[in-house]
């Protein structure tokens, strides 16, 4: 009567069916892994940014008919290969599977582990129908979600940042020619036919006999207007230029009303 109580007594928690899968953004899995107990993980699992780790056993005993035992401690711990940090995760029974579940995400470990590495994986178990409960060393997970985190620096110093200065590859790569001369002749046709237009209407002739402070400021702002596409092409700022191109408007249509319909 006392050996078979002491039997009893020596029976432990034993983690079955044990599967571990990396499941992705788009809920495909990538690794998954069967493990024996107490064998450790064979295949390499890195939680990343997005994906997930979800790992789902059952827990039986190791007496001879393997019976289900209801777990009142089911969690998974990290540990950090350095031991600097810890976090633990807890499962979810499911009465259907009579199976436990543990998804492990960024959401879920940020707020204890705040730097990518190696973790040691252990599954801790425990119930109040055994005595001794079960600590199973899953292996190694490779933590990478975290952004590299940047030194900074004791000493701020407040004020404007610098200009940011664009960069060209080396060497640089160039239209074809001939796109360029065609795009550059497309630019020039309208003001070609600008001019085409006052001769052919007699505006020229006229405007040297009897011209106008208004006539003037209009081929002025003409002028400007053509500067305007040139500093564009030497300075590359198209926000700016439209900026001025768009003051410009303004007098441009003031000083044409009153040229060209006297």
């Amino acid at each position: 009567m006392l050996a078979s109580i002491v039997l009893a007594s020596s029976y432990e928690i034993k983690p079955n069916k044990i599967s571990v899968n990396l499941v992705d953004k788009l809920g495909d899995v990538v690794t998954k892994e069967r493990p024996e107990y107490p064998e450790k993980l064979k295949k390499r699992f890195e939680l990343e940014s997005g994906s997930k780790i979800v790992v789902e056993f059952e827990a039986i005993s190791s007496s001879k008919d393997h019976k289900h035992i209801p777990l009142n401690q089911a969690a998974l711990v990290l540990t950090s290969l350095d031991k600097t940090s810890q976090t633990s995760i807890s499962s979810k029974f499911s009465e259907a599977k009579n199976s436990y579940k543990i998804i492990m995400n960024k959401l879920k470990i940020e707020n204890h582990i705040a730097s990518n590495g190696e973790y040691s994986a252990d599954l801790v178990l425990g119930s109040f129908s055994e005595k001794t409960g079960a600590v199973y060393n899953l292996g190694v997970i490779n933590i990478n979600c975290f952004k590299s985190s940047i030194e900074k620096s004791d000493h701020i110093i407040y004020g404007p940042k610098p200009e940011i200065f664009h960069t060209f590859s080396a060497p640089q790569k160039m239209v074809n020619p001939l796109v360029s001369v065609i795009y550059t002749a497309l630019i020039t046709i309208p003001f070609a036919l600008f001019f085409t237009m006052l001769g052919s209407s007699g505006f020229l002739s006229a405007i040297n006999k009897n011209a106008t402070v208004s006539d003037y400021s209009f081929f002025g702002c003409i002028l400007s207007y053509a500067s305007l596409i040139i500093s564009y092409f030497i300075g590359v700022k198209i926000f700016p230029i439209l900026f001025y191109g768009l003051v410009l408007a303004i007098p441009t249509f003031i000083f044409g009303q009153k040229s060209l319909f006297k």
